[in-house]
């Protein structure tokens, strides 16, 4: 999809259809703590698909600057990457008869996370086009949402924070902004890893 085709698109499609509702879902534990339930966004037929448009405009234009060690949300890559690679090096590890020191890091509600200006920064500074980055911002600046439960919504309210959930361009972006924060850390952190050889490290990211 060309650029002018974006421009042309976005007054018609998201003058009024970037409205989603949040139905919360209760996972566990007590029912009166948000952090207990798991909230479903429910979008527009036309605003997935131009989402979606504009994911593939993305993935392509920022696809090449994407590091190794990011294997989520990539095509082609899995988890089982990442499986093969630690049972690879804790093989070595074990023929050397050496340890094998692994960290774990859970990002809980990692959408929540992510502070949207620096997004924003993140994504000027990248090869990605400025219309699109232009689509984008706008996209998050007519989101608006409602809280449905049961056959109660609530009045429409604008969302001023986070990467919205139930979106397919989420995942991308949150790539993107990890991605860069890896950068930052491999940059900042010298012997970060596991060591392969005398300068090599080897680190991972799902």
């Amino acid at each position: 999809m060309c650029y002018k085709g974006l421009e042309i698109l976005y007054p018609v499609l998201y003058c009024s259809i970037w409205r989603e509702e949040i139905t919360p879902i209760h996972k566990k534990g007590r029912r009166d703590e948000c952090s207990n339930y798991r909230c479903i966004s429910v979008t527009s037929t036309m605003s997935r698909v131009y989402a979606k448009l504009l994911r593939n405009i993305v993935e392509t234009e920022y696809g090449p600057q994407e590091i190794e060690e990011q294997a989520g949300f990539r095509a082609g890559r899995s988890c089982i990457d990442h499986i093969f690679s630690l049972t690879q090096l804790n093989g070595k590890k074990v023929a050397r008869n050496r340890e094998a020191h692994l960290l774990f890091v859970d990002l809980s509600k990692a959408y929540d996370t992510v502070p949207i200006q620096k997004l924003w920064q993140v994504l000027e500074n990248s090869p990605i086009n400025n219309t699109a980055i232009k689509a984008i911002k706008q996209l998050y600046h007519q989101a608006f949402s409602r809280i449905k439960i049961g056959s109660n919504i609530s009045e429409t309210f604008y969302v001023t924070k986070d990467l919205r959930q139930g979106c397919c361009l989420s995942p991308t972006l949150f790539k993107i902004y990890l991605n860069e924060a890896l950068k930052k850390w491999r940059r900042s952190c010298s012997g970060m890893g596991i060591e392969l050889k005398n300068d090599i490290y080897c680190s991972f990211c799902r």
